[in-house]
């Protein structure tokens, strides 16, 4: 590859395959699971079977060949692999066990791997999840029958998981007789229909909200539907019924900016769900900045509680909206790879080709492109500030945080640091206190292994100070209890009032008194929450802020 003319048609070429959006070229994903999140049918199982000594079969040759790719490309591009054992002592062959499906040996192997990734300041796994301990905290393996999200979480528990509806609703279930709307995605049906976060539900259709399994199950069923109805109880206590229909809409993940005023002092208030693709989100955060500058704000509160990620040039986008013109040019943050990587040295990259709009390989001066075609080091993926919009003078920013707030959300929360005021109050839907984000400071892209698409654990996301060991998550200033019974941006969220000051005691306007220190959750109703989303915790990075290697 000669010249800027061959690496501009190079760019045009990945240009056209993004604007296309059929297929991603380069996905950064983190598939995280909690014990009580359905986020990905993948569960390591360490029973112990007979190994299966007959290799003469096909499918088992196809099998143990796998096992052994997995660990081989671990080897190479794993972000930790200096503490791999080699390759006899490892034996990737002995996953492959009688009686169980070949991706659960996969995954048994991916687990074993991860294990050996030992943070020297804890020693302990750097992938050891306390949410699901048979499962690495970030690699993965998806593909075949089991690629599919379940209605359940991967455990087996009821108590958070997945409840995906073609009406843009989400749900929570509080204490064991209540059911409130989490959220609603402004353009959905039932964004358009009015509901908002705090609408109490007493019926779906027809039938008396319950908590039980023969309710859940009528539950999924009804929101299956192509209409469903809901007996609602909004947030100023009147009731009314809302019949919606499924319609197809783009996802809007700003689910509601404001300005928040106490005094003088004016707030800017963002809750913002998804990290969507970059043209879809700066067209919805677009009139929120414009109006932050208009009121002229200094302090601004985003709410993430339940951003589990997504693309990472728009956690940028976002960040160059928020910080000062003097800002330009300085580090952003720094991706940084495994030495191997780094070097050039990770060749077995040589079989994953870039593949554009049209599902074929991308050929540039009659080569085809594959990911070792890139360059790893640090220099070439750091990522500077370009201040974008109108927003100016944020001196403090607010992040309003959860167990679940992960990969973009934090990558977000980390490059501010350096440059504004950050802090952070955490709300939690159980006795999480203080509260701490999931921890997510490391990416990666999908590895093709036959109909599989292979995760591991790739590199490391540093601000510009140096500062992205948050392997066990970014430490609230303060925790509270989550209300999903006021909608978002409520000067009754306990959150909100620790920002905005609104009394030393927080004294709510309902004269309902909110304890000023973390409260006793034990005392506190549970709450149970069913997310509508098909991924929590993905991150996507744009081909394009990949650099080739000079040759």
């Amino acid at each position: 590859m000669k010249g800027r003319a061959t690496y501009e048609r190079f760019s045009k070429d990945i240009e056209k395959t993004n604007r296309m959006n059929i297929r991603m070229l380069l996905k950064f994903k983190t598939f995280f699971s909690f014990s009580s999140i359905c986020l990905l049918v993948f569960v390591c199982s360490c029973k112990k079977r007979d190994l299966i000594n007959n290799n003469s079969n096909p499918d088992n040759k196809q099998v143990l060949n796998m096992l052994d790719s997995i660990y081989l490309y671990a080897s190479q591009i794993y972000l930790w692999n200096e503490q791999l054992p080699e390759y006899k002592k490892f034996n990737p062959k002995r996953f492959y066990q009688k009686g169980i499906d070949a991706i659960e040996g996969y995954r048994n192997e991916i687990f074993e791997l991860s294990r050996f990734a030992i943070n020297p300041q804890t020693g302990k796994s750097y992938e050891e999840n306390l949410f699901s301990p048979l499962s690495p905290k970030y690699s993965a393996i998806i593909g075949g029958s089991t690629s599919q999200l379940d209605d359940l979480s991967a455990n087996g528990h009821k108590k958070d998981y997945n409840i995906q509806n073609a009406f843009g609703l989400a749900f929570v279930v509080k204490g064991n007789s209540e059911i409130y709307v989490l959220y609603v995605d402004p353009n959905s049906a039932a964004g358009r229909a009015g509901l908002k976060r705090g609408n109490r539900i007493t019926k779906i259709s027809d039938q008396p909200v319950q908590i039980s399994d023969a309710f859940y199950h009528f539950w999924i069923s009804a929101l299956k539907e192509i209409f469903v109805q809901f007996e609602i109880i909004d947030n100023l206590g009147n009731q009314r019924l809302v019949k919606l229909g499924q319609r197809d809409y783009d996802r809007n993940p700003v689910l509601k900016y404001s300005i928040i005023k106490n005094g003088n002092k004016k707030f800017g208030f963002l809750a913002y769900n998804e990290f969507t693709s970059l043209e879809n989100t700066s067209q919805y955060l677009q009139p929120a900045f414009s109006l932050f500058q208009k009121e002229g704000i200094s302090d601004l509160i985003i709410d993430l509680r339940y951003n589990g990620g997504g693309y990472q040039n728009s956690a940028q986008y976002i960040a160059n909206n928020i910080v000062p013109e003097t800002v330009n040019g300085a580090i952003m943050f720094t991706e940084h790879y495994n030495q191997m990587m780094q070097n050039g040295k990770a060749d077995i990259l040589v079989n994953q080709p870039l593949l554009g709009y049209d599902n074929q390989p991308i050929i540039v001066d009659g080569k085809i492109v594959t990911l070792f075609d890139f360059d790893y080091g640090i220099a070439a993926n750091t990522i500077r500030f370009e201040k974008e919009g109108p927003l100016q003078g944020v001196k403090n920013v607010y992040f309003i945080v959860s167990k679940y707030t992960a990969s973009s959300s934090e990558l977000l929360i980390n490059v501010l640091k350096p440059y504004v005021n950050v802090k952070l109050v955490g709300v939690t839907n159980g006795s999480d206190s203080p509260v701490r984000t999931y921890g997510k400071p490391v990416g990666f892209f999908d590895i093709t292994l036959n109909d599989y698409k292979l995760y591991l654990a790739m590199y490391q996301d540093k601000n510009a100070n140096g500062d992205g060991d948050f392997f066990d998550g970014l430490i609230a200033d303060f925790s509270t209890r989550d209300t999903p019974e006021y909608d978002f941006g409520s000067v009754e969220d306990p959150a909100i009032q620790w920002i905005v000051g609104y009394s030393g005691n927080f004294q709510a306007k309902s004269s309902r008194t909110i304890q000023s220190t973390s409260p006793a959750y034990s005392k506190l109703e549970t709450l149970q929450y069913l997310f509508n989303r098909q991924e929590i915790g993905v991150m996507i990075k744009d081909v394009q802020e990949l650099k080739l290697k000079k040759r």
